[in-house]
């Protein structure tokens, strides 16, 4: 039976798996990747128009995908099934959260060999002891803000071994993406890029490196630094209006 990791039993995990020579995949299951995972499979498309404003405005940002979409739907469960560890949502107050979630991997038959709370890349981004054990890493940064990010840790928290960047706008741009990762020499990818996303972590996996959905992460990291602070120096969670100049 698959084990609940906290943050703590979570990054004493990805520091064993970066340390040994295996491949891995962390990805995360969130209110985006729910509904694209859910649509014309638990709920229709008439549903989901009227209860994602996201969906109904044609917002592309929100995620990186606009529905309906059944080829991003197929690949990202195929991303879910490829993760070793997957986060899910705990709050249940609201059926788009831990329900749908829970609805996903009954549909699906997810069965990773760890699960983790959602939003614990946040809750590991606030912590010192995430970067310094970053420091000497290879690491290679995917997601739209991944050159802002590459300069932040580099200048504030001493990372030496960002080997690149790999942009990733949105949807439109996963295959782009994905030939790019396979340029450079890794052993962890840090991908924050949406539902786009997690597709990026697996493929980092299948390359036989660690891909971590490190999502929102980022955006505390950048804004922190906006502020003038250190990421643990942060009283809140990310806001994520960085704007990409």
């Amino acid at each position: 039976m698959a084990t609940y990791l906290n943050e703590t039993e979570l990054f004493e995990k990805w520091k064993a798996i970066i340390d040994g020579t295996s491949p891995h995949a962390s990805i995360r299951i969130g209110d985006g990747e729910a509904a694209v995972a859910a649509q014309k499979k638990i709920l229709s498309m008439d549903f989901i128009q009227t209860v994602y404003p996201w969906v109904r405005a044609n917002d592309i940002n929100y995620c990186g995908v606009l529905l309906p979409n059944e080829d991003v739907r197929r690949k990202l469960v195929k991303a879910l099934q490829q993760a070793d560890f997957l986060g899910i949502l705990s709050q249940t107050e609201n059926w788009m959260f831990r329900p749908l979630a829970d609805m996903v991997v009954k549909c699906y038959h997810l069965q990773p060999k760890s699960w983790f709370y959602a939003f614990d890349n946040y809750i590991l981004s606030t912590k010192k002891e995430f970067y310094e054990y970053f420091q000497n890493k290879s690491v290679l940064l995917v997601g739209n803000k991944a050159k802002y990010l590459k300069k932040v840790l580099e200048n504030r928290y001493g990372w030496n071994g960002i080997v690149g960047i790999v942009d990733c706008p949105d949807w439109r741009f996963l295959e782009i993406a994905e030939a790019e990762m396979n340029q450079y020499f890794y052993r962890v990818a840090l991908v924050s890029a949406g539902v786009p996303g997690k597709m990026l972590t697996a493929h980092a996996k299948a390359a036989g490196n660690v891909g971590i959905d490190f999502g929102c992460g980022a955006d505390l990291c950048l804004e922190a630094d906006a502020a003038g602070l250190y990421a643990w120096e942060m009283k809140t969670g990310p806001k994520r209006n960085f704007v990409c100049e």
